[in-house]
């Protein structure tokens, strides 16, 4: 049987059809088995052609054959980054990594931009270890492509996975040195493993690409605050405050130094400056936390009331509302706040335990 290109194509088209729609394995078969002879055909129509029955096997799960038609594909030129892709996958499928690679390298740089894009896909969707696997091969196959590294930063940070989450930046560094967002994460990692003074440095580094960079100025004062030089976090946050569009938060952050420093008080002081600039319900949970200090447990749970109804799905707001009422002696309430905190984070030991006391009376 003879065809000529456009008879071809949409001989072509047909196979795509077949594939997508799937009407059938006797359909799908007739179309993989669908003698073809090459005479008048162009070299490109039939390596599609071959492509296409490719993709089939694929949804019948016959990967060597699959691999077979692919292979055939780019033996007739063509070499598309779908069939490269492709090959690559079912090697991977097939656990020889190796061969993955080699296929995946020879058009690398479109193919990691191709991981990079599935590994942002399921970053976006929470899938933190599938976007996980997704930057590995962007990086394997293109390693200075530093958006990989980026995502994977990303991901470590998000899985609280700290050695890797600088490991991963360090990477970023190494081909992009003044990268803000590679050089503060960096700084927060650090500062997560309780390396202060590396955490600072890489701060410092920050304001001195970008002296607008807010949270580094937080990530100064916090360092500082950890190692419990309350003063030297001070002179940070203020920074904060003097910039007009920041204030609110560098109060914040200025009461939460002065409760680190059990200064209740001046703590109180600066979460109700706060509040009348702005209306977020962190501020009333921090100065809830100011008045629990004080061992003012009404006053605690009416700022833990409202942080709850302005934002009515943050475990930690109602972790602190049960604590407050079980310290008044408001049984049941408790009890119902802390069957709310197990709904919103299944697994919390400080809220089974007490619900445990007051539910066995132990």
């Amino acid at each position: 049987m003879l065809f000529d290109a456009s008879q071809l194509n949409l001989f072509a088209i047909k196979t795509v059809r077949l594939n997508l729609s799937y009407q059938g394995v006797k359909d799908v078969e007739e179309v993989i088995d669908y003698p073809i002879h090459i005479t008048t055909l162009t070299q490109r129509y039939f390596g599609q052609i071959l492509y296409q029955q490719g993709l089939i096997f694929e949804n019948l799960d016959r990967t060597q054959n699959a691999l077979q038609k692919y292979s055939e594909a780019l033996g007739q030129n063509h070499l598309d980054t779908l069939v490269v892709f492709r090959i690559g996958q079912l090697y991977e499928r097939l656990g020889r990594r190796e061969e993955a690679l080699k296929f995946w390298q020879m058009d690398g740089e479109i193919i990691s931009k191709y991981f990079i894009t599935q590994g942002t896909w399921n970053t976006q969707n929470g899938n933190w270890q599938q976007a996980n696997i997704e930057f590995r091969r962007s990086v394997s196959i293109d390693p200075n492509n530093y958006l990989g590294y980026l995502g994977l930063g990303t991901v470590s940070r998000v899985l609280e996975d700290w050695d890797s989450a600088i490991d991963a930046y360090i990477k970023v560094l190494s081909i992009a040195p003044d990268d803000l967002d590679a050089n503060y994460n960096l700084g927060v990692a650090y500062l997560k493993k309780g390396e202060y003074s590396a955490s600072r440095e890489k701060a410092r580094k920050v304001l001195a690409i970008y002296p607008q960079y807010i949270w580094a100025y937080i990530l100064m004062g916090d360092s500082y605050r950890l190692e419990s030089k309350y003063d030297q976090a001070e002179e940070w946050y203020k920074k904060v405050v003097e910039m007009d569009d920041y204030k609110s938060l560098g109060l914040r952050y200025l009461g939460i130094n002065s409760l680190a420093g059990h200064d209740a008080i001046t703590a109180i002081s600066y979460f109700e400056q706060a509040l009348k600039l702005s209306f977020e319900p962190e501020l009333f949970f921090w100065l809830g936390q100011a008045y629990v200090q004080q061992q003012d447990y009404e006053n605690a749970l009416a700022q833990f009331q409202m942080a709850t109804r302005l934002a009515p799905e943050n475990y930690s707001f109602h972790l602190a509302l049960a604590d407050s009422y079980y310290s008044l002696g408001q049984k049941e309430d408790a009890i119902l706040e802390y069957r709310r905190v197990l709904e919103l984070s299944p697994g919390s030991i400080e809220a089974e335990s007490r619900l445990n006391q007051l539910t066995n009376g132990s």
